[in-house]
């Protein structure tokens, strides 16, 4: 029996996934909207990604999801669940996209699924920033790696994460190809017409192309994120509480009025950027041919290494 339709938006994190939540899916207008409302990522976390691989209940699951989505259905509007994190989270050492992409599927088995990317490299640093930023004390080489790492020692953003066809075959093999829609960071600012008609036809939606677009969690500057990773080596984060507390809660209060005298510094952005360069040369090329073969995209024109 055909489930309700609805929109599973799984990643990848850092490419334009807030924006997505809060000025596409946040509003009931266009059709599009956040199944459980503010409360939408933490019910994917809660229910799919800290879910008991042993004592998950699909069907339960679901029963719960779609309580959750009455309201949005009530208007006419198709439910959309977005986490980025579904498909892995690297700061977070999580590289459980290929289960969770399963238990999707056993609790939506006619969903249709958005994933985002953005050119590697891009990625790789928005990546670093969000370690740091979440208590990370390593330099940038203890993030990406060297590719020489010792048998069964990796990085913490291990390079294959970034094979973006290997989540697009997988997702293809569950849901099928006419319900997986791929779509770049970079088509959002060199064509929007062209991104939110894709969105548009694949929801069967209709998303003004001419919203103003606001830009969302802008990184500190690179001065300023130094600063915070040498303070990270000093304060311990307590993972059962959210947000900040104490010293970690003064101190970024601190890095974060410091950032606008500090400045962007452009020159250490730039040794970053080659850093990444240099040891991502070559590697991610097949794999972006292979996801142009498979989504129809032409990569090479929006800057992806092919």
């Amino acid at each position: 029996m055909p489930h309700d339709p609805v929109l599973l938006h799984v990643g990848y994190i850092k490419t334009a996934t807030t924006f997505l939540q809060n000025q596409v899916f946040a509003g009931p207008d266009e059709g599009l909207e956040l199944a459980a409302g503010p409360q939408t990522r933490a019910q994917m976390v809660q229910e799919i990604l800290l879910g008991d691989d042993y004592a998950f209940d699909a069907e339960a699951t679901r029963t719960r999801l779609e309580a959750l989505a009455a309201d949005v259905r009530a208007r006419g509007n198709l439910p959309v669940w977005s986490e980025e994190m579904l498909l892995g989270n690297p700061p977070a050492r999580r590289y459980d996209g290929f289960a969770n992409a399963r238990k999707l599927q056993m609790v939506y088995p006619n969903a249709k699924v958005l994933i985002t990317i953005r050119r590697q490299p891009a990625i790789a640093l928005s990546i670093y920033r969000e370690y740091v930023l979440g208590g990370g004390a390593l330099p940038l080489r203890g993030v990406i790696g060297s590719g020489d790492e010792a048998l069964s020692y990796t990085p913490i953003l291990r390079p294959e994460f970034l094979f973006f066809d290997r989540a697009i075959r997988h997702y293809v093999g569950l849901f099928g190809a006419e319900n997986l829609l791929v779509l770049p960071q970079e088509m959002l600012s060199a064509d929007p017409a062209a991104y939110f008609a894709a969105l548009s036809q694949f929801t069967g939606c209709t998303i003004a192309p001419d919203r103003p677009r606001a830009r969302e969690h802008v990184g500190e500057g690179f001065s300023a994120l130094a600063l915070r990773r040498l303070s990270n080596r000093f304060i311990v984060k307590d993972p059962t509480r959210r947000g900040r507390q104490g010293i970690d809660h003064l101190t970024d209060r601190v890095i974060r009025k410091l950032d606008g005298v500090l400045g962007r510094n452009a020159k250490r952005r730039r040794a970053h950027e080659a850093q990444i360069a240099a040891r991502y040369a070559g590697l991610f090329a097949q794999s972006n041919r292979a996801t142009a073969d498979l989504t129809g995209l032409a990569l090479d024109a929006l800057g992806y290494e092919t």
